[in-house]
């Protein structure tokens, strides 16, 4: 499973500053270890009647949560779980999933804006679940807990799609669940925390490159060093570890060694 997104949902919802969490419990060797881990805690789980198998476009790291309802008896796919202190709400959770709402939403602590967001983008275009580049943002640096970029690497605070980089409420969850987190294992909060706080280049089909080693000087120009990559290095990600820094107008207009980006193809986000 997802171990540090799952263990800190866990720890949000044993600390009772989630009334409920969803988990994504790939396997069920993860599923017989969570069910253990729970018990161990007097926490009480549902699981959802059917899998999901996630969808990566193009084998692709992309902040998506697409993917393909199958039968629960199938071999592949990934269980949904859903846990509480108390049994009522895990399955308030898994019936609320299905329905796709407002009071899905809030039962796991999302901010009412984020809620609005998600839904009026599953309306608009039901088969892009891609949220997190809709919104446009401006250049600047966004607080390290709303990074949502690096979840494919298991790297996040929050588990909902943000309404944009900069939302107040989610900043504002993110730094409680923070502290949480700093209270029981410091290392790992400081850990997580450098690396959140990151460049982000978010491109349309060569996966994500980050690094914690950057500024931003006054005129826009990103310095940048030590440029990681989510996927195999392609010419565009060699590209940009050739050079080291970006003369940005906004976050989806750059130069970078020479070549302009536009209309989508990457995009800049930055997080401290």
């Amino acid at each position: 499973m997802r171990f540090n997104e799952n263990i800190f949902e866990i720890l949000y919802v044993y600390h009772s500053i989630k009334q409920a969490a969803r988990l994504i419990v790939f396997s069920d060797r993860d599923l017989k270890e969570l069910s253990h881990l729970l018990k161990s805690h007097r926490l009480a789980y549902a699981i959802q009647d059917y899998k999901v198998k996630v969808e990566l476009e193009n084998d692709k790291c992309r902040y998506t949560n697409r993917g393909l309802l199958i039968p629960l008896s199938e071999r592949h796919g990934s269980f949904i779980v859903y846990i509480s202190r108390h049994i009522t709400f895990a399955e308030r959770a898994k019936r609320l999933e299905r329905l796709n709402n407002t009071h899905f939403g809030k039962i796991l602590g999302y901010p009412s804006c984020c809620i609005d967001f998600y839904l009026a983008e599953l309306k608009r275009e039901p088969e892009n679940h891609e949220f997190s580049i809709k919104s446009p943002w401006e250049l600047r640096q966004y607080p390290f807990v709303n990074n949502q970029f690096l979840r494919y690497l298991d790297k996040v605070i929050l588990s909902h799609f943000l309404c944009s980089p900069g939302c107040g409420e989610s900043e504002e969850i993110g730094r409680e669940r923070f502290a949480l987190i700093e209270r029981y294992d410091p290392d790992k909060a400081q850990t997580l925390r450098q690396e959140l706080s990151s460049l982000v280049i978010y491109t349309k089909n060569d996966g994500l490159l980050y690094t914690p080693d950057y500024s931003l000087s006054a005129d826009g120009v990103i310095g940048y060093e030590n440029l990681k990559s989510t996927e195999k290095d392609t010419d565009l990600s060699m590209h940009f570890k050739r050079n080291n820094s970006i003369r940005a107008k906004s976050y989806c207009t750059f130069e970078a060694g020479g070549r302009l980006f536009e209309g989508g193809e990457a995009l800049v986000a930055m997080f401290r």
